[in-house]
Parts: structure tokens; C-alpha cells; sequence
């Protein structure tokens, strides 16, 4: 009886670990999603902001400048 209690106790402590490792897998494939998403944000940002300064570059030249292009 003890031996099948072992067999069953092993299997369970097996299975624990296999459901960390794939719980730590999940956790860092969520935080490299994060990541990137984050990387993507910031390079909209930075691509907004420069086509809105070249905008207000464009309509300052031509208040200085009219017909300039």
C-alpha cells in the first residue's frame, strides 16, 4: 500500500511542477507582450510627435512665407 501512495504522491508532485513551469512560461510570454506593446506605444508617440512638428513647421513657414512649399 505504501509503494501505490508514493506512485500516486510522485505523479502529483510531477504534475505540480509541470504546471509551475508552464505558469512562469505564461507569466514571461505576458510580460514580453507588455514589452512590446510598450515599445510600439512609445514609437507611435514619437511618430505623432514629429509629424506634428513638421505640421506646425509647414503652417509657420507659410505665415512668414506665403506660397512657400
Amino acid at each position: 500500500m505504501p509503494d501505490a501512495l508514493l506512485f500516486r504522491a510522485d505523479i502529483a508532485i510531477q504534475e505540480a511542477r509541470k504546471l509551475r513551469d508552464e505558469r512562469d512560461a505564461i507569466a514571461r510570454h505576458g510580460e514580453m507582450i507588455r514589452s512590446e506593446c510598450r515599445r510600439a506605444l512609445l514609437a507611435s508617440y514619437t511618430v505623432r510627435t514629429e509629424v506634428r512638428g513638421y505640421q506646425e513647421d509647414k503652417e509657420q513657414g507659410r505665415q512668414l512665407a506665403p506660397g512657400a512649399d
